[in-house]
């Protein structure tokens, strides 16, 4: 579970492509190399015991054969001497001849044999282990061979697994003293034997008379047992081990060289590539990408190089449409440059025109009231009453005209800059109480309420006196205009900054669709609630929010259809050195 862990871990770990690649191609060098070793290894070490198995076993086994007959006549001289010949082998350490029932006929053993034999007490011999003396049973009634390996503990010994995995096999060659291990061989001894280890020994059948020690038919009689020393076998799989060990590094040594080759020499046009595309996507058309050679990378080369091209082109040509949108634009703009020159000339000559109009109209028109004054007092004479009636209706117009041409005349000069403000401090209170007053006839006339509720606490506002009493009044005109009788018109003033107050003129009148708000402050403007028994010129609101920019200050207007308007005038506390002009 930890190496699939560690391999996902990695997977998903944001390295460079180079070190993925060289660590998983390290990693499958290093588990095939592995494998390789060890099976070879194994290999090698079931081969090794297959060859100690063989060599013991003839060797037991020309020691059953030489002794056979003096096993069988009981001659111990003739058996120990067979006993000592064995030992001329240098691998061997050891060698016994047991009659039935494990009677010790002779034994043999080297120095450093010593630690594995022990004696004998009813021959006072010395014996061979009894860790192989457990298994003599067993050999006299097998027909092969029986090999077993002991391990030296001490002055003990115990019988170890044979032969033992690679692994461990390699780890004891490494741990162990060489000397620590032995493989005890033991062959049985029949009548009739063979050196021949691949044919079955032929016994001999005797008769037995009924004494001790007689044969009975088919049965061994006696067992041969050497002990083979392992040490030339154990230096040879150690060295045959560091061998394997230094061939499995250089070979990985080999691959982790090849691979980090290998994996520059795929990264490096990939990187080459991403800079190239980074300088592309950066907004250089003209990046130089590399050709490479005619593989994957080449293609994708190759694509990228297309797709550079692509937009190369696409980038001139959005380039060109761009040079000719600015033409068209620059020529537009100039064509509405001259259209707005050609505007405020007319806008000129329109202010010029209604200025001079209403002007020049305001003289007979006065003379015309004057007479229609005369008339109406009776000075010429006396007057019926359809006669007054009408005369009424004249003077009326009259009036209506007067104050049309009053307002033109206003928002042209306003309109031209041509009048001068004079600030100072004002009491608004007083202001409105004032405006209240003007208009005191006509919110009698509709029964509508005038309800001045502005504190005399706050503070003065700058601002021209003259223009700000025409701002109220127009507000306060209209408000009661369009208000029904018996209703209530709110003027409340707060500090709405610092700086700043606000007045608002709340009235419960017809109210100012939403799409009509934008256009409400625009001259000659009138919004489609209002009915035809309102008359107006539209004038009124045009002239306040030039005369309140004038001072320095905004208008605003919130409104809902049959619920009323709210007019929010803003003006400054600060003292100026001046108002602008107007």
């Amino acid at each position: 579970m930890l190496v699939p862990t560690f391999v996902d871990t990695l997977v998903r770990n944001p390295l460079g492509l180079t070190a993925r690649l060289i660590f998983f191609t390290a990693l499958i060098v290093l588990i095939s190399s592995l494998s390789l070793s060890l099976t070879l290894i194994q290999q090698q070490v079931d081969y090794a015991f297959l060859e100690l198995s063989e060599k013991g076993g003839l060797i037991a086994r020309a020691l059953a054969e030489s002794s056979r007959y003096g096993v069988l006549a009981g001659d111990l001289l003739r058996v120990n001497r067979e006993v000592q010949s064995v030992l001329a082998d240098d691998s061997v350490l050891y060698a016994a001849v047991f009659a039935r029932e494990a009677k010790m006929l002779g034994v043999a053993y080297k120095p450093t044999a010593s630690p594995w034999v022990q004696g004998d007490r009813s021959t006072g011999l010395p014996s061979p282990p009894a860790a192989a003396r457990q298994v003599l049973s067993l050999a006299m009634a097998s027909a092969a061979p029986t090999v077993t390996a002991l391990q030296l503990e001490g002055e003990a010994s115990r019988p170890v697994t044979l032969p033992a995995s690679a692994l461990s096999f390699a780890w004891s060659l490494f741990a162990d003293d060489d000397y620590a291990r032995v493989y005890d061989v033991m062959v049985p001894i029949h009548p009739a034997m063979s050196l021949n280890l691949s044919e079955e020994p032929q016994s001999l059948p005797l008769a037995e008379a009924g004494g001790a020690g007689r044969l009975m038919p088919g049965s061994a009689y006696g067992v041969a047992e050497i002990g083979i020393s392992g040490v030339s076998v154990h230096r040879e799989m150690r060295r045959l081990i560091s061998q394997m060990l230094v061939t499995t590094l250089f070979i990985m040594l080999a691959s982790l060289a090849m691979t980090v080759f290998v994996a520059r020499r795929i990264t490096a046009p990939i990187a080459r590539l991403h800079a190239a595309a980074l300088e592309i996507a950066g907004g250089n058309l003209h990046a130089d990408v590399p050709a490479l050679r005619g593989d994957e990378l080449g293609d994708l080369a190759h694509a990228l190089s297309t797709m550079t091209q692509s937009l190369q082109a696409r980038d001139s040509r959005l380039q060109e449409l761009t040079h000719d949108l600015e033409e068209k634009v620059q020529a537009r703009t100039r064509d509405l440059q001259s259209a707005n020159e050609k505007l405020r000339d007319l806008d000129r000559l329109k202010t010029g025109l209604v200025s001079t109009a209403s002007h020049e109209l305001r003289t007979p028109l006065t003379s015309i009231k004057m007479h229609v004054d005369n008339l109406y007092d009776g000075i010429e004479g006396q007057l019926s009453d359809n006669q007054r009636e009408t005369l009424h209706r004249i003077r009326s117009n009259i009036r209506r005209l007067r104050v049309l041409l009053d307002d033109l005349l206003d928002l042209s000069r306003l309109e031209a800059g041509g009048r001068a403000l004079q600030c100072g401090p004002i009491q608004l209170a007083e202001l409105l109480d004032h405006v209240i007053t003007q208009l005191a006839d006509l919110s009698d006339l509709k029964h509508v309420r005038l309800l001045n509720a502005v504190s005399r606490g706050l503070p003065p506002i700058e601002g021209d006196q003259p223009s700000l009493t025409r701002v109220f009044t127009n507000i306060l005109d209209n408000a009661v205009k369009f208000s029904p009788p018996y209703s209530a018109i709110d003027i409340t003033a707060v500090r709405s900054a610092r700086d700043a107050v606000t007045v608002s003129v709340l009235d419960r009148g017809c109210g100012i669709p939403a799409e009509d708000l934008a256009n409400i402050f625009l001259p000659f403007f009138r919004s489609s609630s209002i009915g035809p028994e309102y008359k107006g010129s539209g004038l009124g609101l045009a002239i306040v929010a030039q005369l309140v920019a004038a001072n320095n200050g905004s208008v605003a207007v919130r409104s809902e259809v049959g619920r009323g308007s709210e007019f929010q005038v803003t003006l400054s506390v600060t003292v100026d050195e001046a108002c602008s002009s107007a």
